[in-house]
């Protein structure tokens, strides 16, 4: 982002908090527009105005095609507007594809805008048209060249900050501009030279370049509006956002919704079976915040029990193999405070070894190792905590 676009941002605006909502999108992208607007104004008024006073013909026809530009950026601010209102009984999520629309146009618009141009270099090709040198023309394409430049970066920065491929139609087609200003200052250094047909090389390579542009646009738009699978980045984004919650073992089915920048999501999370209603509808909530802090979305989650699900021992099956454990341990003289718990589904036994007072604390140790083991060997998978209490 340079100087001009951080000091335009930060007077107007300010660096964007998070969540990005379609409310704080469609302030930066009316903002993009209104500069946008303004800018071909100016542009357009400043070519005529010095066109009338050169008697240039085609200064001023360029000041009347860089008016017609600000079509593009009306678009832009249409679908801003729009895409930013409220959900409502006919839309119930909100009207956030009406961006995807306005790309759409945006991106025939820049395809139409190659043509054109691929048209007009063909045209010069055949029959090349002598530009004759004038000092003002020649520093007007120059400056008008690097000013829509800048619009162009400056709508691109942005499109980067909000996320917004609308911007990114909208800066190729400032861009579009720039490269044919640039190219009639640099026609006239070629024909002043000699080279009359220069221009229209680099003008037809230049034109494919727009129309692929907006092609790709066009495509992309395409693919969100008939249901575009999300990305692996995304599922990755929300698996992890599910699994972050204690008591999720996986996360699966999951489909996604895009409407603007806002996004419906349902997801399928596995968690222990033995877990009791009540905790897992707590736990599906707590997936759903997960999820929707994330990503700015509205999320619906479905509980699968766990299929791996651990049945919970019985204190007398403990009793019973933790009797025969100790017995072959002479320095264990018994045992209580025996409790028996889950968390997740997982087991959880509590219990206090009673051991002689000359056995030393190394030994002690590794004794205790060696009883939680051999019972995890007999139970099952679960966790064991143990306090030796000397006699």
């Amino acid at each position: 982002m340079d100087f001009a676009t951080k000091f335009l941002v930060n007077l107007f605006l300010g660096k964007p908090t998070e969540p990005l909502t379609m409310e704080i999108r469609a302030r930066y992208g009316l903002f993009q527009g209104a500069v946008s607007i303004l800018g071909n104004i100016g542009l357009a008024i400043l070519k005529f105005l010095l066109g009338w006073m050169t008697n240039s013909i085609a200064l001023m026809a360029d000041a009347f095609h860089t008016a017609s530009d600000v079509l593009t950026s009306v678009v832009v601010v249409i679908g801003f507007w729009t895409a930013k209102k409220p959900a409502d009984m006919e839309h119930p999520y909100g009207h956030g594809r009406i961006e995807s629309i306005a790309t759409l146009i945006i991106s025939l618009l820049l395809i139409w805008v190659g043509i054109q141009f691929a048209r007009a270099s063909y045209d010069r090709l055949r029959e090349p048209q002598i530009v004759t040198w004038s000092t003002v023309a020649f520093g007007l394409m120059i400056f008008s060249a690097l000013a829509k430049e800048w619009m162009a970066r400056f709508a691109l920065a942005i499109g980067k900050l909000i996320q917004s491929d609308m911007l990114k139609g909208d800066a190729w087609h400032h861009r579009s501009d720039a490269i044919a200003s640039a190219l009639v200052a640099f026609s006239m250094i070629a024909t002043y030279f000699g080279y009359k047909r220069i221009d229209s090389f680099f003008g037809i390579g230049i034109a494919i370049l727009i129309m692929y542009t907006g092609f790709d646009l066009l495509r992309s738009m395409v693919s969100v509006l008939v249901g575009k699978a999300p990305s692996q980045d995304l599922i990755n984004c929300i698996t992890n956002a599910g699994l972050s919650v204690d008591g999720v073992e996986q996360v699966h089915d999951i489909n996604v919704h895009e409407y603007g920048n806002h996004k419906v999501i349902s997801l399928h999370v596995r968690i222990p079976g033995a877990m009791d209603t009540t905790r897992s509808h707590h736990l599906a909530q707590l997936v759903e915040k997960s999820v929707s802090d994330s990503l700015n979305a509205s999320t619906v989650v479905h509980v699968d029990p766990s299929e791996s699900t651990r049945s919970i021992p019985e204190r007398k099956t403990v009793e019973d193999k933790l009797t025969r454990i100790i017995m072959r341990y002479p320095s264990i003289k018994g045992f209580h405070g025996l409790t028996i718990s889950s968390i997740q589904g997982r087991p959880i036994i509590y219990l206090h070894l009673v051991i002689a007072g000359d056995v030393r604390l190394n030994e002690s140790h590794d004794i205790g190792h060696r009883i939680i083991n051999e019972l995890q060997e007999n139970l099952g998978d679960c966790q064991i905590h143990l306090h030796m209490e000397p006699k």
